[in-house]
């Protein structure tokens, strides 16, 4: 069940009003004459809060089940981020491959050999 909008939100709470008002204006029609007192005011909101012209309930349009909207989706962005991450990767897996290589100390010693420094 889809979600309500707040023009439906907004209707649903005029209708309820309209309802409230017409029950209270026939019931008050019928107690005015017995007993009238102006000490019981209620205060309910009255159907002026909302506008009717702004609500547009008739214009809205639902969409059905069986028609989907889809957009064209923009994927220019998902390219470099692969590059990046392939980059990135290769990089952290030459780093491994040289930090292991250098804990071992024949190429530790070949490394410093050619730089002329002997241990």
């Amino acid at each position: 069940m889809p979600r309500k909008t707040k023009q439906q939100k907004m209707a649903a709470a005029l209708r309820r009003m309209k309802n409230k008002v017409e029950t209270k204006s026939s019931t008050t029609t019928t107690t005015t004459t017995t007993t009238e007192s102006p000490s019981t005011k209620t205060n309910t909101p009255t159907a002026s809060t909302y506008n009717l012209e702004n609500l547009r309930t008739k214009e809205t349009k639902y969409s059905g089940a069986g028609s989907v909207v889809t957009k064209a989706e923009d994927y220019s962005f998902l390219a470099k981020d692969l590059r990046k991450i392939f980059i990135l990767s290769l990089l952290a897996i030459i780093l491994e491959i040289v930090i292991s290589l250098t804990t071992r100390i024949h190429f530790a010693k070949l490394i410093l050999l050619r730089f002329g420094i002997e241990i």
